[in-house]
Parts: C-alpha cells; sequence; structure tokens
C-alpha cells in the first residue's frame, strides 16, 4: 500500500504546481515513511514544494538539491532543469535576487539542445524576469517575460501562462503603463477564472483594483476590491485575504477616511497572523503607524512602527 501510495504521488507530482494543489497533497507526502521516498526525486521535489508553500525555504532548497543531483545522476537533464527552476523560486522568496539569475543562466546551459524543454525554458525566462524586476532592471525584466509568455502560449501550462501575465501585469505598472497592465492583468483574470482557481483570481483582482486606484477611479476599485475579497475568503486563501485587506485599507487611507483604513489594517495584521505571513503582517503594521500618524497620533504611530521593526528583527532570526 506504501508503494502503491507513493507511485500515485509521483505520478501526480509534476502537475502540482499551484500552491493550493501542493497544499492538499501535504499530508499525504507527510504520511509516507522515509525510506519510501529517500530514493526517489520525485518525491523528494514534492516534499520539498510543500516545504516551499509554508514559508520554510531552506528546506525547501535542501530537498530542491538533493531531487536534482539524483535527476542528473539517472542523465535526465530537463528534470534536473525543472528541479532547479523550483529552487530558484525559494531563493525569490529569500531575496537572493543576482543568485537566482545566475542559477538560471546554468539552467539554460544545461537545457541546450534538450528536446521537449519548452515550458522549462519558458520557466526559466519567467523567474530570471521577476529576479530582474525586483533588482530594478526593467527593460531585461521585460524582454525576459515577454519571451516566457510567447513560449508558454506554445504549451498547455495555462497556470504558467496566468502567472506570467500576472507579472507582466507588475512590470507594465511598475513603468507607468496602466493601461497596459490592466490587459495583462485582465488575460490573467480570465486564465484563473477558467483554471477555477478562485484564491489565484482574488489576487489578480487584487492588482487590478490597485490599478483603478491609481488612476483614481475609486468606485471601480472599492468594487473590484469587494470582489477580490470575496473570493479569497471563498478559498480560504488566507494570505491573499490579508493583501487585499490592506489594499482596501490603503484606498481608504489615500482618500481620508483614516477609521475605516484603521480597521481595514486591523483585519489584514489578523489574518496575515493566521497565516503565519510576516511580510503581510509588517506592511499592516506600517500602514496602521501611517495612519495613526496621518490622524496626529504620533504616540500610536512610533509603537506600531517599533512593533514592525521587531518583526521584522524575529523574521530574519527565525
Amino acid at each position: 500500500r506504501v508503494d502503491e501510495a507513493a507511485h500515485a504521488l509521483e505520478s501526480a507530482e509534476e502537475f502540482l504546481r499551484t500552491a493550493s494543489r501542493i497544499s492538499v497533497m501535504s499530508p499525504w507526502v507527510e504520511a509516507l515513511p522515509q525510506t519510501a521516498t529517500e530514493f526517489r526525486p520525485r518525491l523528494l521535489r514534492l516534499k520539498a514544494k510543500t516545504h516551499l508553500v509554508r514559508g520554510e525555504l531552506e528546506q525547501a532548497i535542501a530537498y530542491f538539491d538533493r531531487a536534482a543531483r539524483m535527476f542528473l545522476v539517472a542523465g535526465d537533464q530537463v528534470s534536473a532543469a525543472d528541479t532547479w527552476i523550483w529552487r530558484i523560486i525559494a531563493l525569490r522568496f529569500l531575496g537572493r535576487y543576482r543568485e537566482c539569475i545566475q542559477e538560471s543562466k546554468r539552467i539554460e546551459e544545461l537545457l541546450t539542445g534538450q528536446p521537449d524543454s519548452t515550458r522549462i525554458r519558458a520557466a526559466n525566462l519567467h523567474n530570471r524576469g521577476v529576479s530582474e524586476f525586483s533588482l530594478g532592471d526593467l527593460g531585461p525584466a521585460l524582454a525576459d517575460l515577454q519571451r516566457a509568455r510567447e513560449l508558454f502560449l506554445l504549451t498547455d501550462d495555462v497556470v504558467s501562462q496566468a502567472n506570467v501575465m500576472q507579472d507582466l501585469g507588475i512590470a507594465a505598472r511598475a513603468s507607468g503603463r496602466l493601461d497596459e497592465a490592466l490587459e495583462y492583468y485582465g488575460a490573467a483574470l480570465r486564465l484563473w477564472e477558467q483554471l477555477q482557481i478562485p484564491g489565484s483570481a482574488a489576487n489578480t483582482l487584487n492588482s487590478l483594483g490597485y490599478i483603478y486606484c491609481l488612476k483614481g477611479e475609486v468606485p471601480e476599485a472599492e468594487n473590484i476590491l469587494n470582489d477580490a475579497l470575496a473570493r479569497s475568503r471563498e478559498a480560504g486563501a488566507l494570505r491573499f485575504e490579508a493583501i487585499i485587506l490592506s489594499t482596501l485599507g490603503d484606498l481608504h487611507k489615500d482618500n481620508g477616511d483614516y477609521p475605516h483604513a484603521l480597521e481595514l489594517f486591523g483585519d489584514s495584521l489578523r489574518v496575515a497572523q493566521r497565516a503565519h505571513d510576516a511580510f503581510v503582517s509588517v506592511h499592516s503594521k506600517i500602514a496602521t503607524a501611517d495612519t495613526q500618524r496621518l490622524l496626529g497620533d504620533f504616540g500610536h504611530a512610533r509603537e506600531w512602527l517599533n512593533s514592525a521593526v521587531e518583526s521584522v528583527k524575529v523574521s530574519r532570526s527565525s
């Protein structure tokens, strides 16, 4: 029975590419004895993915490394490259963007001349583009994201098509091309709805709502963000719910409705803490501090800033 379960998980592993789907399989992976996983690279990679979606990044990197080495020993360079791409995602979450770009170039060399590697080459360009964007290199980032999009469209990987559309929207927004960003976000939303993944759809709606905030179209922004909030709650996507609450808080703060903004930032913080998301928690505390400052309550503003600083210290030490 253990062998049957292990074989079933191995067969499914390659197709588990969203946090929600990986999380559903996590209990099954954890139920397997170590002897059933330690010599099976796909199960090691699945264990790494479960650590990744929980934010246990160093553990994820260690498992991705072990799986990649086993694939290389077996002569499976394409699977090794795919595993290193997942490893790059963990490195990105740790802020190690230059290392991500270096790893991406190594993967590109590994894939040279490899057949049936279109999706993996696209994923590699996608990760490189996101890393370049994070370093402020907008020109190379947009070029690599566009190339990734073109390659993904040659595959049936609709999840990755949606993800790269989302990231193209983010890059276009950062370049000040708001209408272009709306087109990319709209394309991503249609794909998430086609896939029936409400959490990811909620995240994209949050991005759409933020664009309308920037354009000064407040009623439209609020309608979209409330829709996003409802979908995130329907999906049980706590991190996205916390982010959307924070965006709604920003909307009300920017329009001078400070009491409502404080209420939303408080809700965002509570949900982020339930999700164990340090980044969103810190953002909510800083936003609360800024709102207290705008209200002239400098004492509470200082307390919230100090709390945010302490949270950052704890996060870095853990």
